[in-house]
């Protein structure tokens, strides 16, 4: 983060598209950044320590998987340049 972004002044576009997305309540987070939560979830769920707290962790992971599914079926049959 540049000494810019501490002050609102954004000076690269993936910055400003992140603020104004934001400001709409619709969070943008990278696929190689999900990819990687997915796999600290799995672990999560893995290592529990109840089958209830198992099936907690595998419930957001379906859930995000099924948001992830609907994202890119959408991208893939709008017309995005």
């Amino acid at each position: 983060m540049s000494e810019h972004d501490l002050f609102g002044h954004f000076d690269d576009t993936v910055t400003e598209a992140a603020r104004l997305l934001a400001q709409h309540d619709i969070i943008a987070v990278p696929g190689a950044l999900m990819r990687q939560c997915l796999t600290v979830l799995n672990i999560l769920a893995c290592d529990a320590e109840s089958s209830e707290e198992a099936d907690s962790y595998e419930a957001l992971i379906k859930h995000i998987e099924a948001s992830m599914e609907r994202v890119t079926t959408s991208a893939s049959t709008t017309n995005l340049p």
